[in-house]
């Protein structure tokens, strides 16, 4: 058994990133006939190494070439997008993948890449929580106000209450905003307490927790196949 996961990083002297694409989604649908359980898409922006910026429309690529594999978009830099239009794209991908795609909600730790956003560094923490709580209700299908404006996203997601969120990290700032948030976490490393933080938080918040997704310290969560 095995993950597939693509950020699209590549020597700039290599095969061009046409083909790098194509060969992405060739492996997702090879993956899906030989035991992958998932596809993994990353996210970074204005990367000399070509890192991917648009995970979910590889990821509706991806869906396109299969039936069954599931496929994860994470992390997801929440604060460099518009939520309403993100849940607009969620549920759209949503549909079309019959379900399949679920997301890993990321805060991004990259200056360069909060500047090209123009989002000051030091409101990071602040503006996830925002554009979170409008995410969550986009997707559910509310009404609600943002930002002075009155919202519904529509068409509703194929999935009940929309696609499954989780939040990416691995701090205690990251395991108390998940747990508090409702949301499942998904961590790459692990400190002491992680767990016990994030179920916390979610109790003291009134919810039951979720899916804690941790690795054993000192456990490789990547593998480079050349």
């Amino acid at each position: 058994m095995f993950t597939l996961r693509f950020d699209m990083r590549a020597p700039v002297d290599g095969a061009s990133t046409g083909d790098l694409y194509q060969a992405a989604i060739d492996m997702a649908a090879w993956g899906e006939e030989h035991g992958c359980l998932s596809a993994l898409i990353s996210e970074h922006h204005s990367s000399p190494d070509g890192y991917i910026p648009s995970p979910l429309i590889l990821a509706s690529a991806i869906a396109a070439r299969t039936k069954q594999l599931p496929i994860v978009v994470g992390a997801l830099l929440l604060n460099f997008y518009d939520p309403i239009k993100l849940a607009e794209d969620m549920i759209v991908l949503d549909i079309v993948s019959r379900g399949r795609v679920s997301h890993v909600i990321g805060l991004g730790y990259r200056p360069e890449e909060y500047a090209m956003f123009g989002i000051a560094m030091s409101d990071r923490g602040k503006v996830i929580e925002q554009k979170l709580a409008a995410l969550q209700r986009g997707l559910r299908g509310e009404a609600f106000e943002y930002e002075g404006r009155s919202v519904k996203v529509t068409p509703p997601a194929l999935t009940p209450g929309g696609p499954r969120l989780a939040y990416g990290g691995h701090s205690l700032a990251a395991a108390r905003r998940a747990g508090r948030l409702g949301l499942d976490m998904f961590a790459e490393g692990s400190i002491d307490n992680l767990l016990e933080t994030y179920q916390q938080a979610a109790r003291d918040a009134g919810r039951e927790p979720g899916t804690a997704l941790i690795p054993n310290r000192g456990t490789p969560t990547s593998v480079f196949v050349a």
